[in-house]
């Protein structure tokens, strides 16, 4: 029997996958501790396995984020989605990474399965091998690339792509976009903030 730490931020589309993993864990006979928003606990106890909810500055509602955050309202375009990364994600990392850090130190782990924006988990690799927390390594699960190949629709593009050169055309403009704008303005700004806000 394996101990599994799995851990996602508190949004839908983040902790569905991941509660299905935790099922199969659990029906293998590992014992498995999930990390998440409180907003979830009754559908991890569902899976079979150990809620632990988030520390309280990562510990909130994405689908209450608008209600949280009003001046969001006001922002538009590159100015929002700075917004959103900076709030959802950078700004809980420290508080994702304390909560991990007491439930390794609580009991021995064998994995930690992270989705891939829980960045509180990716701060556990900066820990120099010597010292770094048991497990070794953490592991992010595989999800589909943000910028992916030419023919598949941007991330967050609400339209498919049907055939046609028309259309490809239209990938290819909104896909280069987000190659610029979210990979290299947003995207690194962001991952400065985490390293930042980690080490304050």
């Amino acid at each position: 029997m394996a101990s599994i730490i799995i851990c996602s931020v508190p949004a839908h589309g983040h902790i569905t996958p991941m509660l299905a993993a935790a099922e199969r864990f659990v029906e293998r006979g590992d014992d498995v501790r999930l990390v998440t928003g409180t907003r979830y606990a009754d559908k991890v106890a569902a899976t079979g396995a150990t809620f632990v909810p988030w520390l309280a500055e990562a510990d909130f509602d994405f689908e209450e984020f608008t209600r949280r955050f009003p001046e969001r309202a006001k922002l538009k375009g590159l100015r929002a989605a700075t917004f959103d990364l900076e709030n959802l994600l950078a700004r809980p990392a420290k508080a994702q990474y304390e909560t991990l850090m007491e439930v390794l130190v609580a009991q021995p782990t064998d994995a930690v399965l992270a989705e891939p924006l829980s960045f509180g988990a990716a701060l556990l690799l900066e820990h120099r091998r010597p010292q770094r927390p048991p497990p070794r390594t953490a592991r992010n699960a595989l999800h589909p690339r943000g910028i992916g190949p030419r023919l598949m629709a941007a991330h967050g593009e609400p339209l498919p792509v049907p055939g046609g050169a028309a259309a490809l055309h239209r990938s290819k403009r909104t896909t280069g976009h987000t190659d610029r704008a979210k990979c290299w303005r947003v995207t690194h700004h962001l991952a400065l903030k985490v390293i930042i806000m980690a080490s304050s």
